[in-house]
């Protein structure tokens, strides 16, 4: 940061998360830019206390900041959770789904949020401004993981399995946390990226998918 400040870098565009607003919502609460946050996690901490660096530095410079609060980012090479829900179409194996219908989150593609970026490098309305990203599509896990499997042109079947058994399961292949966010609000409020710089994502959910699994498609045909 210092050595941008430094070479005269005039803007410092910043990605940081949706953790440093909590690590979910409720009811129709979704979390804006400019709330009172609550990081209760390492990773949304260090991130908080990285954008409050950020600006404080940047008040003592000509360079001006841009932070963007992410959600969870997919697209080619994605891992952790989100891998683990394309490789569960893999197979063609009944996915016990049903049940994760009664909540949403957001999610970016990567190609929404390069596309944001790119705008808030020549915007100089975006100077000293914070904003959420997302594909502006809350869904829930069963929607999320079923539009997976219609990318990918599986026919899945999904069944039910109640809260007090599948919970236990999820928490044993994905751990307690992520276990967690199957059923967990956790959405941002993206009105201010319209408001402010005229931006709405270029690319839905769908599209993204579909773009997604046709670089997966792509790679393992080449190895």
């Amino acid at each position: 940061m210092t050595e941008s400040i430094a070479r005269k870098v005039k803007k410092f565009i910043f990605i940081s998360s949706v953790k440093v607003n909590g690590e979910f919502t409720l009811g129709d609460v979704k979390f804006g830019p400019d709330d009172q946050v609550k990081p209760n996690t390492f990773y949304g901490i260090t991130k908080f206390h990285a954008e409050n660096r950020i600006i404080e530095l940047c008040k003592n410079s000509s360079m001006s900041y841009v932070i963007i609060r992410c959600p969870l980012v997919y697209g080619p090479g994605v891992k952790a959770n989100f891998e683990n829900l394309i490789n569960l179409h893999r197979f063609n194996f009944p996915i016990p789904a049903s049940g994760l219908k009664n909540h949403k989150r957001s999610f970016v593609g990567i190609n929404n949020l390069v596309d944001f970026i790119l705008l808030c490098c020549s915007n100089p309305r975006a100077n000293n401004q914070k904003f959420m990203i997302s594909d502006n599509q809350d869904v829930s896990s069963f929607e999320l993981i079923y539009k997976i499997g219609l990318a990918m042109n599986k026919k899945t079947k999904y069944f039910f399995l109640p809260k007090i058994i599948l919970f236990p399961i999820l928490a044993f292949i994905f751990g307690r946390a992520a276990a967690n966010r199957f059923y967990d609000n956790l959405v941002v409020d993206i009105s201010k990226n319209s408001r402010l710089l005229k931006w709405k994502p270029p690319f839905s959910l769908e599209e993204n998918l579909f773009f997604l699994n046709s670089k997966i498609t792509n790679k393992n045909k080449d190895a």
